[in-house]
């Protein structure tokens, strides 16, 4: 079956499942003792290292500010380290802590999990890479 929308009717498609996953996620972090700004956060410093909170901030798309009311927060729970780059000691430094490495990995796995079993039919590469296309195209 072949659909056509209008630009409207994907974008509010594209919310609707934003604010649906976002309220899942949301929901799934909370037993960690995490929101889900909060898993991201700790996501993107694991996949891509440690990280100046002004860049990190950059990538996420948050302001430095709530970035680092974040960080705080991470740093008191046990998740995260905050350190001054010797190089630019006005730039803070995020690196994962051990029990941060872990989490993430057995959260990841979870989130992975749910995601399949949410799904009505696995997905894929092809359609995933079709759809991000789309997606890619529609909010340009």
């Amino acid at each position: 079956m072949h659909y056509e929308a209008d630009e409207n009717e994907l974008m509010n498609l594209v919310r609707s499942v934003n604010n649906h996953m976002n309220h899942v996620l949301n929901q799934f972090y909370s037993p960690y003792g995490l929101t889900r700004p909060q898993a991201i956060v700790l996501s993107e410093i694991e996949r891509n290292g440690p990280v100046t909170v002004s860049l990190l901030a950059h990538r996420l798309g948050m302001t430095t500010s709530n970035l680092c009311l974040i960080a705080q927060r991470l740093e008191k729970s046990g998740f995260l380290k905050r350190k001054r780059d010797p190089q630019d000691q006005r730039s803070v430094i995020l690196i994962n802590t051990a029990k941060s490495h872990e989490l993430i990995h057995q959260v990841q796995e979870n989130v992975n999990e749910m995601i399949r079993q949410r799904l009505k039919y696995p997905l894929n590469e092809s359609l995933l890479i079709t759809l991000a296309d789309h997606i890619s195209f529609a909010i340009q």
